[in-house]
């Protein structure tokens, strides 16, 4: 779930210091979920004004997905993608518009199956199941020729690695903030094209309203801001104290150097787990998550957390992610302790 740093501790503890004193003004710590929003764009390249924030990504992606589906045409969605993305598209949509692929989660597996039908792909930038990182350039190159637009679940990638093409070449991007934007659970962030007509909006709130400040939570359905901002959700607002902080801590290194530390020392997890003899999910391109497949994925992690070492458990596989706090000692810690927890043979396919 991400690690907090120092600063969004101390956050925290002084929000909370301030609520109990009495001394606490919502304003201010609504105050941080402006500048949030300021930075998840700065950090996404995004336009801030079509950019939204929320509790959870789902009010987001379900928005979008009922404004895509009144547009002709099937979506795409992986097999095991996540729920987060997967169950609005699936209630937009209906089960007969929904084409689920199956096989690695690279773009290969969903432009083979792009068409003249396929409106919509929907796809994460990283797997949360196996770690796979696909392709999101060739995979928009394509839908771009077959019509199509690509939507993106980036929550296991942000602040880590990359996505690959300008933001603005996707329909829409969400992102959760309390994994690798080091926030509390409770934040998210949202850009959609404002070129998209949410319009009705049954996910609006007033915090996503235009003439809010005029006529603050009161009154008949008011005019949404453009794109993403539109379905701004109420701020759950200790949260955004403690997740102001860690992005803080983020825009202090490029995007190419988070990149290069994590994928670094996930290359060198694999590398060494490899020549221990255990199975490794590949990956299209370089990911920080590395996954062993085991019959009982659960007990393992258990294990693993007993020697020090936080991984989960993932449809039969124990996932690892690595990120800026991820040194070379913690990956040799992880390796002596997946061996001790199983021989190799049994941590296979």
């Amino acid at each position: 779930m991400g690690a907090p740093t120092r600063a969004t501790i101390e956050a925290l503890r002084g929000a909370l210091d301030d609520w109990l004193s009495g001394a606490a003004r919502f304003e201010r710590w609504e105050e941080s979920v402006l500048r949030c929003r300021q930075s998840w764009a700065d950090l996404a390249g995004a336009d801030e004004a079509v950019v939204g924030t929320g509790a959870s990504i789902v009010p987001a992606v379900a928005a979008t997905a009922q404004a895509l589906a009144r547009r002709p045409g099937r979506v795409l969605l992986h097999a095991d993608e996540f729920r987060s993305l997967a169950l609005p598209v699936f209630a937009a949509f209906g089960e007969p518009r929904v084409t689920t692929v199956s096989g690695p989660y690279a773009s290969s597996t969903f432009i083979d199956e792009l068409g003249g039908d396929v409106s919509v792909v929907a796809i994460s930038s990283v797997s949360s199941a196996t770690g796979e990182r696909p392709d999101l350039a060739r995979l928009v190159e394509a839908a771009d020729a077959a019509g199509a637009v690509v939507i993106v679940d980036s929550t296991q990638s942000e602040g880590i690695v990359q996505l690959g093409p300008p933001v603005e070449r996707f329909q829409a991007v969400f992102a959760a903030g309390y994994k690798g934007l080091l926030g509390p659970r409770g934040t998210s962030y949202s850009y959609i094209r404002e070129d998209l007509d949410l319009r009705p909006l049954a996910e609006a709130s007033p915090y996503g309203m235009a003439d809010n400040d005029l006529r603050g939570s009161y009154g008949a359905p008011g005019v949404p801001f453009p794109g993403g901002r539109g379905v701004t959700q109420s701020p759950a607002w200790l949260a955004w104290v403690g997740a102001e902080a860690g992005l803080d801590l983020l825009r202090t290194v490029s995007a190419s150097d988070r990149e290069s530390h994590a994928v670094g020392r996930a290359e060198q997890l694999r590398a060494a787990l490899v020549e221990a003899g255990f199975a490794v999910e590949p990956s299209e391109l370089p990911s920080h998550i590395t996954t062993v497949p085991h019959p009982d994925a659960t007990s393992i992690c258990e294990v693993l957390e007993q020697a020090g070492i936080r991984a989960a458990a993932r449809l039969g596989r124990v996932r690892f992610g690595t990120h800026l706090y991820t040194d070379g000692a913690d990956v040799d810690l992880a390796v002596d302790a997946l061996r001790g927890a199983g021989r190799p043979a049994e941590l296979s396919h």
